[in-house]
């Protein structure tokens, strides 16, 4: 009888060492969040996930884009480090059919884009999808209108004569949050 209680003890030490496992993973996972809760942005058709300690950003002039804008929405930090997200009316229907002919004319309007604001690309055209859409990742360097160095994450997606923009502009100071924010948007983003 005495060999039978550590045999009926070692079920349950296992279950603590795997229910504290398990605690230990999520809090890890909320501090790799940043202990904040996601919240999700829908409208205009589409929907993604962002960083609950993001907040609104308004008031702020962000570089120019071509095409028709139809909606935008600005979040993040403060004005220098932020997620400006938007979406544009092209004349071109560019879909996955067609989009490697119309790469060379993006990535110049990218680079004059970033001509314009003080900077430069730093890597570009990278092919990406972003809620199954076809597109573009660039790295960019330029200004704020108040004179602060950024560096960005551009990524274009097109759905016909639609485009979706993102940029995920940051200072070094908020590089690693911005990026992971951008990821999660990237990750989740979704055409309803």
């Amino acid at each position: 009888m005495g060999e039978s209680r550590p045999r009926r003890s070692i079920p349950i030490v296992i279950g603590i060492v795997a229910a504290v496992v398990v605690i230990a993973v999520v809090v890890g996972l909320l501090v790799f969040r940043g202990g904040e809760e996601t919240k999700t942005f829908s409208a205009q058709g589409i929907s993604f996930d962002y960083p609950g300690d993001w907040g609104d950003i308004t008031g702020q002039q962000f570089s120019s884009q071509t095409g028709t804008e139809v909606f935008g929405k600005n979040f993040g930090i403060d004005g220098s480090n932020a997620a400006i997200f938007s979406i544009y009316e092209i004349n071109v229907p560019i879909d996955a059919s067609n989009i490697e002919q119309y790469r060379g004319e993006i990535d110049s309007t990218v680079a004059g884009l970033e001509n314009e604001s003080g900077g430069g690309v730093l890597r570009g055209s990278v092919t990406i999808t972003m809620g199954s859409l076809p597109g573009y990742r660039y790295e960019v360097e330029g200004m704020t209108p108040d004179g602060t160095e950024v560096q960005s994450r551009l990524v274009l997606v097109f759905d016909g004569t639609t485009e979706y923009f993102l940029n995920c502009q940051h200072t070094d100071e908020h590089a690693e949050e911005i990026e992971a924010g951008c990821d999660q948007i990237v990750e989740s983003f979704a055409v309803k």
